[in-house]
């Protein structure tokens, strides 16, 4: 009788393991799902972003560096004519 009741325990086990989770856990996953989804989505878009801001920032900053370094690089003066050495 024992056998018997541990196989209808086992049995009554694994038919409610097959049965799957409950519909309301499903739900509760696929929301959770989509928020991990959106806040990727999100995290991505804000380091996008930033990488962007960075390289505007760095293409800037270089266009006032060659600017600058124009401006400070000495002029050579012309040479006027009739006063070179002979």
């Amino acid at each position: 009788m024992k056998k018997v009741f541990a196989l209808m325990s086992i049995v009554t086990m694994f038919s409610m393991v097959a049965c799957g989770p409950a519909k309301e856990h499903d739900e509760e996953a696929e929301k959770q799902r989509i928020e991990d989804s959106i806040r990727v989505a999100d995290s991505t878009a804000a380091a996008q972003q930033a990488m962007e801001e960075e390289m505007a920032a760095q293409q800037d900053t270089s266009a006032v560096d060659t600017s600058a370094s124009m401006e400070e690089a000495p002029m050579e003066a012309p040479m006027e004519e009739g006063h070179g050495d002979h």
